[in-house]
């Protein structure tokens, strides 16, 4: 499957992740957000081979996005506005990758239409040598679809897990829940922020601690998979610790606004 330009829908810290990504094999990278808002685009295609010009009668075909990553987790009434509005935009041989961060596959190929185009995918940044995300076919769906994703994703560096169509899927879940353990043993006076990561750094050997890894991922990032997951499943143990919502309120989302479970400067010490 060869793709010479995506459409990248959404804000959040997967955007950076795509761009890093596709950038990294020459792929055009449009901004799919303005195209289905409405409105100007704010950047050029970034870090990307320029396209042909199409003949005429492949113009109408071309005009229409034949591949389309969706990065929205944080604002789903957005998502779920522009999945609807991208369901009649996309080519008809063309392909959704929609993150499932907070809303599962199946959902989100529910409101874009056209289930037997959506592959859901979850991914945060990571410490391994290549990308990975792991992804999930929507209820229903025709197979072939996650194996064109599947193909498609390993022509471009990135390694892939299958796993089941629920909120989070996998390795974002699990960080998250980890994370969110974390985050109330610091409420509750357990131990320092510090002193927690440098624990879990020791003890289990991991490459960065929860709360210094969830800074780093962003803290509305990591809270949006728990309410996805609180909301699908309404079970206590995904409720997000309030310090969340009390950090989040104060505009600190980690790395990205310079405060979060740490106060973060160039000169920050590594966790």
């Amino acid at each position: 499957m060869t793709v010479d330009r995506v459409w990248l829908v959404g804000e959040g810290v997967l955007k950076a992740f795509w761009l890093d990504v596709l950038g990294r094999r020459g792929i055009a990278v449009e901004d799919g957000t303005a195209a289905v808002d409405g409105r100007p685009a704010r950047s050029r295609p970034r870090r990307g081979v320029a396209l042909r010009s199409p003949g005429a009668g492949e113009a109408r075909l071309l005009s229409a996005p034949a591949f389309i990553i969706d990065v929205e987790n944080v604002d789903l009434r957005a998502k779920r506005r522009r999945l609807r509005r991208l369901g009649a935009r996309l080519h008809p041989h063309g392909l959704l990758l929609t993150s499932a961060h907070a809303v599962s596959a199946t959902e989100a190929a529910a409101w874009f239409g056209r289930p037997d185009a959506v592959v859901g995918y979850g991914a945060f940044p990571a410490y391994g040598t290549a990308p990975a995300v792991d992804l999930a076919a929507p209820l229903g769906a025709d197979p072939s679809g996650i194996a064109r994703a599947e193909a498609w994703l390993a022509s471009i560096g990135v390694r892939t897990f299958r796993v089941g169509d629920e909120v989070g899927l996998a390795f974002p879940r699990v960080l998250a829940m980890i994370i969110n353990e974390a985050a109330f043993a610091l409420m509750e006076g357990v131990a320092t922020a510090e002193d927690i990561d440098r624990a879990m750094r020791l003890g289990t050997n991991y490459p960065e601690g929860p709360l210094a890894w969830a800074d780093r991922i962003g803290l509305d990032e990591v809270q949006a998979v728990l309410r996805g997951l609180y909301r699908a499943f309404g079970e206590d143990r995904y409720r997000p610790a309030p310090i969340f919502r009390q950090l989040i309120a104060a505009g600190r989302l980690g790395r990205k606004a310079g405060h979060g479970f740490y106060a973060h400067t160039d000169e920050a010490k590594e966790r």
